[in-house]
């Protein structure tokens, strides 16, 4: 009879997935009972538990069969790819500074139209309570998540697919991933737009292109934290500090033309990669 470990190496990237569901809406439905993953009033009641149970999934999963198929070494290998800081400087401003520029441009860009879209540091009135928040939820959900998006995910995809097809296919697992975040905020943000449209939107509509950018990124420097600061510059960015108060189409609008933006930005990563590689010395060296 075969064991588990027998069973996760024939299918890791399946196993990984799979327990990374299990533990994140498993422990969702345990906490908060089976309306959890879709009632945002329910939510609203136990947003820590929430956002915990949730984030609880890629990092444990990602420890899980990291130890069931490799044991010590491959826990050793993970934390020193955490590890991994000596990286041009480059690829640091790439990894920080690019969710909040991409923002920052489009929502003042959309602003010329209408004042709703004007970043929330803007109109905030605690400006520093803002800040903070979004610093906190983008470290630990930073964290938290590449542990195993990147630090497992990623690594035993790129074995059997190349640079893109390992950010769609992550990509589009991570946006599924995100199902009850979306439900929980479909109650206000829905609008005027149909529901499976702003849940589409919302799941894929910047998750997609950004994880294609982690990857990109990943694939050029091996390090695990530059992933984790991509994460980390990305939730402040889209969800406390420059995201627009929008709602229904002018939601749709927001999340499709940064989402477009990051396109862009992974199509010159993937353009330039050949070139990339030729110069030297770069800021972008390893």
């Amino acid at each position: 009879m075969p064991t588990i470990r027998t069973l996760i190496a024939r299918a890791p990237l399946m196993a990984y997935f799979l327990l990374t569901f299990v533990v994140s809406w498993g422990c969702i439905l345990l906490a908060m009972g089976p309306q959890g993953l879709w009632d945002a009033d329910r939510f609203e009641e136990m947003v820590p538990v929430a956002v915990l149970a949730l984030l609880a999934g890629p990092s444990v999963a990602s420890i899980v069969t990291t130890a069931l198929l490799e044991g010590r070494p491959g826990l050793r290998s993970l934390w020193r790819r955490l590890r991994r800081w000596r990286v041009g400087l480059g690829w640091y401003g790439l990894a920080l500074l690019t969710a909040p520029v991409v923002v920052t441009v489009t929502l003042l860009v959309l602003s010329l139209a209408s004042r709703d879209f004007l970043p929330a540091i803007f109109t905030a009135d605690d400006r520093a309570t803002l800040l903070l928040s979004g610093i906190a939820a983008g470290v630990c959900g930073g964290f938290l998540e590449e542990l195993g998006w990147t630090g497992f995910a990623t690594p035993h995809a790129r074995r059997r697919f190349g640079v893109l097809g390992t950010g769609v296919l992550v990509g589009v697992v991570w946006g599924l991933w995100h199902l009850p975040p979306a439900m929980w905020g479909s109650g206000s943000g829905v609008g005027d737009a149909p529901l499976v449209v702003y849940v589409v939107v919302a799941l894929f509509g910047v998750l997609l292109p950004y994880r294609l950018l982690i990857v990109c990124v990943h694939e050029r420097t091996q390090s695990l934290l530059l992933a984790v600061l991509m994460h980390v510059a990305l939730i402040p960015s889209m969800f406390y500090v420059l995201t627009a108060e929008v709602t229904g189409w002018a939601f749709v609008t927001y999340y499709l033309a940064v989402g477009g933006m990051f396109w862009g930005v992974a199509a010159v990563l993937m353009a330039g990669r050949t070139a990339a590689r030729r110069l030297k010395p770069s800021v972008f060296s390893r």
